[in-house]
């Protein structure tokens, strides 16, 4: 998938949002920094006037400052006790401390050192500091870890550290300290590890509009962080995994079945095939905002995608508003990344805190325990949480591009993940629909995928319920409540 930029570009449209586990460490360290000190003013003036004119006397500085014998004596006492001048013979002149404090502008910067206790949570990639923000314990299993390219580096963490520090100081300073520029970096006496933990990074994919368009990964907020390009070999292994991120090869037979299965309803949204995928997109853009009381409109992108996440949740939110349709069912694309991602798990909390009979995950499967755990391992409930109350295996092999979601009687959404033309990257286009013979079509095809399995597919339940009373209710759901519920 070469080719991928950062974005958003010009014009463009989120259409999904991927995320990754960082390894990351956290340490305490012993610092002495040099924090900049005031002087009074006249300290100062005489400071530039002895670089200036090396060898003043105590005589020369009353007469330039109009000063009293008293005067001058509190002055002198300053200004030794800056250990910026020496005075030789009754003359003064810049120490070497001095020498490097005064500019030969004049400018006076004087430093005295402060010890501290600072703490930094840096990344075992580029060991740049990344936010304390620890994945949940529920979205561990499921979020992908991002490889660590150098793990001879990474195991040396506790070596690295002070170096890392030393080079991101104005980047803790700006965080921690009121002026940054009032403080410099002069040693680490000692650093201690805290904690290792795993911080979630979030990847916008954006789709451009302007030419040439397509998807991109945003990489644009970390690269404005601290000093330029120093997460550059972050952003590397983010992109590189990205790259590994390919489309079903079934799309345009997935894009064929289903208008075989719903009539030909992209046909009526203008798309007539996927080679016309990027312009139908700005199509779809370009008209804006779909009308509140169309039956069919529109969506793209993926489930986290701008436009197909505010359309689903609308819809969910108003029909289940309206009356209690039952359970939402949901058979994924057959691809690696999806929903593994923190936007993903947020938007399924959304939608169950407003269906009471929750959403049954209907997970294509090769009926081998590998992929069972596989499945529970990355979607399936956990003492912390629970995404999907129900869960059945039908061992689906084909349309690994064609996502369906379906509240029997009242909605259906269909997604087909076809291929981005120039970066590949996986491009889901598709529409929301309560047409009534679009859901019972779509209703009548998940029910399908139940009748040549039983019970033993269930992959988990809800606690107070059996296997067969999960499927029964399963199966009852998707073949008789096919009424339409009007939007």
């Amino acid at each position: 998938m070469s080719g991928l930029k950062d974005g958003p570009g010009p014009q463009s449209v989120l259409i999904d949002e991927l995320s990754f586990a960082v390894r990351a460490t956290k340490f305490r360290l012993a610092a002495t920094l040099m924090k900049r000190t005031i002087i009074p003013l006249a300290t100062e003036f005489a400071l530039r006037l002895i670089r200036l004119i090396p060898g003043v006397t105590a005589e020369d500085l009353a007469a330039f400052f109009g000063f009293r014998e008293a005067e001058v004596r509190v002055l002198i006492q300053d200004m030794l006790e800056t250990s910026l001048v020496l005075e030789r013979d009754g003359r003064f002149q810049l120490s070497a401390k001095g020498l490097e404090a005064v500019s030969p502008l004049g400018d006076v910067e004087l430093f005295a050192a402060e010890e501290v206790s600072a703490q930094m949570v840096l990344d075992l990639i580029a060991f740049a500091p990344i936010e304390e923000a620890e994945l949940d314990k529920a979205l561990i299993k499921c979020v992908p870890e991002l490889p660590l390219p150098d793990r001879q580096r990474a195991a040396n963490a506790l070596s690295e550290a002070p170096r890392a520090f030393e080079y991101h100081f104005q980047e803790w300073t700006q965080r921690f300290r009121k002026r940054s520029d009032d403080m410099r970096f002069r040693s680490v006496e000692d650093v201690q590890q805290i904690r290792s933990l795993s911080v979630p990074i979030a990847v916008p994919i954006n789709y451009r509009l302007d030419e040439p368009s397509g998807a991109e990964a945003d990489f644009s907020a970390l690269r404005q962080i601290g000093i330029p390009n120093s997460r550059n070999t972050l952003i590397a292994s983010l992109s590189a995994e990205i790259q590994r991120i390919g489309a079903s090869n079934d799309a345009d037979w997935s894009f064929k079945t289903l208008a075989d299965i719903d009539g030909g309803v992209f046909n009526r949204l203008g798309l007539d095939d996927l080679s016309g995928v990027p312009s139908w997109i700005r199509s779809v853009v370009a008209a804006g905002t779909p009308d509140n009381d169309a039956h069919t409109i529109p969506i793209l992108g993926s489930v986290v995608g701008e436009r197909t996440k505010v359309g689903l949740v609308e819809w969910v939110t108003r029909l289940a508003s309206r009356s209690n349709p039952g359970p939402l069912f949901w058979l994924p694309p057959q691809l690696d990344h999806w929903g593994r991602s923190v936007a993903f798990d947020s938007l399924v909390r959304e939608l169950r805190g407003v269906l009471p009979d929750g959403i049954t995950l209907l997970m294509r499967t090769d009926k081998s325990e590998l992929e069972r755990r596989r499945i529970v391992r990355h979607f399936g409930p956990s003492e912390e949480h629970i995404r999907f109350d129900r869960c059945l295996g039908p061992k689906i092999s084909t349309l690994g591009a064609l996502e369906i979601v379906v509240q029997p009687g009242s909605f259906a959404m269909a997604l087909v993940h076809s291929a981005d033309p120039r970066t590949g990257y996986p491009l889901p286009v598709g529409y929301l629909s309560t047409d009534a013979f679009v859901v019972k079509e779509l209703t009548y095809y998940l029910g399908g995928l139940l009748q040549d399995i039983d019970s033993s597919s269930v992959i988990w339940r809800r606690a107070a319920e059996s296997n067969e009373h999960a499927f029964d209710e399963s199966m009852g759901s998707l073949w008789p409540r096919l009424t339409k519920v009007s939007i």
